[in-house]
């Protein structure tokens, strides 16, 4: 995997670092199967995006559990029905994981979104509301599984119209 983040000096203002500095360690990692299926890839990829967005934190997506730090951990799980997910935060040896489970790769993805908006982050038809202020990096204690009101969720767009919930 390639790093993101930049290997030679950093430079902060008023310290010196020296040359060929490593890059500071994250406080959590996204772990994802190395096998990941693009879906599995997309959930990834949003929950740095929006860890991000609100903490100014960019995470690594490994495929391991790191040595050190915390970890989000994204999985499917045969206990859970298709469209079920849940977002359970445990502690281990001093590090809080938190797993992001569903029955299915897409289950994972809305249990990532169901992240997002306990983060602050809301969802609208036409854009993501983003609050401006960062909040400082920390994994919320979660224990909460979630099962859809509807089976058959979407939207239908018809010709000069609003969409409306299917």
């Amino acid at each position: 995997m390639t790093s993101l983040l930049p290997t030679a000096a950093f430079v902060v203002p008023g310290v010196a670092a020296p040359v060929g500095a490593s890059p500071p360690q994250a406080p959590a990692a996204i772990i994802r199967s190395h096998e990941a299926s693009s879906t599995q890839q997309l959930a990834a990829r949003e929950v740095r995006r929006y860890m991000y967005m609100r903490t100014g934190e960019l995470l690594p997506i490994v495929d391991h559990v790191p040595a050190t730090g915390d970890a989000i951990l994204l999985a499917t799980d045969e206990s859970l029905s298709d469209q079920q997910y849940r977002l359970q935060t445990t502690v281990d040896r001093g590090r809080s994981v938190l797993r992001i489970t569903g029955g299915s790769e897409i289950a994972v993805l809305y249990g990532v979104y169901q992240f997002a908006e306990e983060l602050g982050i809301r969802f609208s038809l036409d854009a993501d509301v983003i609050p401006d202020q960062k909040i400082a990096f920390a994994l919320p204690h979660l224990d909460e599984t979630h099962t859809p009101l509807f089976e058959l969720r979407g939207w239908i767009r018809v010709a000069g119209l609003t969409p409306q919930p299917l």
